[in-house]
């Protein structure tokens, strides 16, 4: 964490310098939204992405930027802000990426978040079954399933879901998480 913190500080420094040539300032905002990111500051983290998204429209890392100011804000507590931010990501246009899939489930997240269950199942559905080629996604997101149920008042069908997990991606750590949530559940704790 340490070094997170001062590679931050170094990068915020960087990008206030002078006329650094635009080759050298690309990459940096980028590296400085993402050590702040990782270092939880999600707001400044948002706003230096969305920098980077304003300033270099055509840039290799927009998707990445993109998904990182999306991220931010549903990290930061504002998941319905981040929905309209995931949202380009996702369009179909685009072959399928891991920021496609990312997205897809950080909205299932999102509405999740928000307590719009029905629609966070849909998300989660669809990374489910239509990203086979992202076994730790569709784990992930069956999961989540689960607890979308469980949250549903749904128990046992939440519970079928985790056992699912368990069963069909047993070397995912989705896996581990679902294992530990039954033994809660079976101790009548959620």
């Amino acid at each position: 964490v340490a070094e997170t913190v001062k590679a931050r500080e170094h990068f915020a420094k960087g990008v206030k310098i002078p006329a650094v040539p635009r080759e050298l300032l690309e990459p940096m905002t980028m590296r400085l939204a993402e050590m702040q990111l990782q270092t939880g500051e999600f707001q400044s983290a948002a706003r230096s992405y969305n920098k980077f998204l304003r300033e270099f429209r055509e840039s290799q890392w927009k998707r990445n930027a993109q998904f990182g100011a999306a991220y931010a804000m549903e990290r930061g507590g504002n998941s319905k802000r981040a929905i309209d931010h995931y949202r380009p990501l996702i369009d179909d246009r685009h072959k399928v990426d891991l920021w496609m899939v990312r997205s897809r489930y950080q909205l299932g997240e999102c509405h999740f978040n928000l307590r719009q269950y029905e629609k966070a199942l849909e998300y989660f559905v669809y990374v489910e079954v239509n990203y086979r080629r992202y076994p730790a996604w569709q784990a992930k997101s069956v999961l989540e399933m689960g607890r979308v149920l469980i949250a549903q008042g749904k128990r046992a069908e939440g519970q079928e879901h985790l056992k699912s997990v368990v069963k069909r991606f047993p070397k995912e750590q989705a896996a581990v998480v679902a294992g530990q949530l039954l033994d809660k559940l079976r101790r009548g704790r959620r």
